[in-house]
């Protein structure tokens, strides 16, 4: 075969990536450490934000005050919750953790993708809403 051949070809390669040459590159740990810790700043951020809007929301009781309390719940789960395994799983070498268990990730990605769309319903609705007398 010519190399154009190779290169137009739709075979898999003779090789697999080396993942221990990948995880032992210190360029690649720096930017995982990089990664990990703006997710726990956002944490950090997002945590304290979203528990003083909560607060504050809950004491009003008209519609926009109950949908932006329950939009900061929401956040606050989102901000809480989904970036610790990914940042743990960095700090951690890139070793799974919670990611080796298949019904983790299966729930984490239901919950993921369900409070998502929750999240941008609920602005939708705020939104629709806001106009209306």
């Amino acid at each position: 075969m010519t190399e154009e051949d190779l290169v137009n070809s739709t075979e898999f390669p003779k090789f697999t990536p080396d993942v221990e040459e990948f995880l032992s590159n210190d360029t690649h740990r720096a930017y995982d450490i990089l990664i990990s810790l703006c997710l726990l700043v956002c944490v950090l951020v997002g945590l304290p934000g979203n528990l003083l809007s909560l607060f504050y929301y809950q004491r009003r009781k008209n519609f926009a005050g109950v949908m932006y309390s329950v939009i900061c719940g929401v956040d606050l789960f989102i901000v809480a919750l989904i970036p610790l395994p990914v940042a743990v799983s960095l700090l951690n070498y890139r070793k799974p953790g919670l990611f080796a268990s298949r019904i983790f990730c299966v729930g984490w990605n239901v919950v993921l993708y369900f409070v998502a769309r929750i999240s941008m319903f609920l602005v939708m609705s705020l939104s629709v809403s806001r106009p209306l007398p």
